[in-house]
């Protein structure tokens, strides 16, 4: 079996498709279109052709059932515009579907992460602490030390603040806890908690 010129078949494809060949070294060819941020990855599969729908970071953002959907193998012995007539109709309107859904949920993940970005930076002129970094997990922790006897740490998400100190001294226990029972008499518990 001869081993496929995938770069050279990927360059093919991408010239009838109107889109962009990438130069790279590497086993798999790889062609983009900027207009909608779309790649493709083309392989040898076992002397077939496999074309997959590429997502680069953004995959982290795909729904889990359609994980390892955006491929298609096609026959070597297609011409390219066969094999665009295939991408296009057998791959092209899920994958794009996909992209957008992951662009989308990216957009959203990074006005969260904004949104306890700012959080942070009100609670950590409170607390007199320049606020860590965000975490892609859209939490920013700040670790108290020792202040005195008091230790402990504040985290920040798109919940709320999760406060946790001990060794908190009567005086400012009383202070702290005060809008608490506030908070508490002004939305009273269900029977059954």
């Amino acid at each position: 079996m001869n081993d496929l010129n995938i770069h050279a078949i990927a360059q093919d494809i991408a010239d009838v498709m109107r889109w962009q060949y990438v130069e790279h070294n590497g086993w798999n060819g790889k062609i983009e279109n900027p207009a909608t941020q779309a790649v493709l990855w083309i392989a040898d599969d076992r002397g077939r052709v496999r074309i997959s729908g590429g997502f680069g970071d953004l995959y982290k953002y795909l729904r889990y059932e359609r994980h390892g959907k955006n491929e298609i193998t096609v026959s070597a012995k297609k011409t390219p515009p066969e094999m665009v007539n295939d991408i296009r109709r057998r791959l092209l309107p899920d994958y794009l579907k996909d992209l957008e859904y992951v662009k989308r949920r990216h957009v959203e993940h990074l006005e969260r992460m904004k949104q306890v970005a700012q959080a942070a930076l009100h609670f950590g002129a409170i607390l007199n602490l320049t606020p860590p970094e965000v975490s892609e997990q859209e939490v920013c922790q700040f670790h108290l030390g020792f202040v005195e006897k008091m230790w402990g740490h504040v985290e920040v998400d798109t919940q709320g603040v999760d406060i946790k100190i001990t060794d908190v001294p009567f005086e400012i226990a009383a202070m702290i806890l005060v809008p608490i029972g506030e908070y508490i008499r002004a939305h009273p518990k269900e029977k059954d908690e």
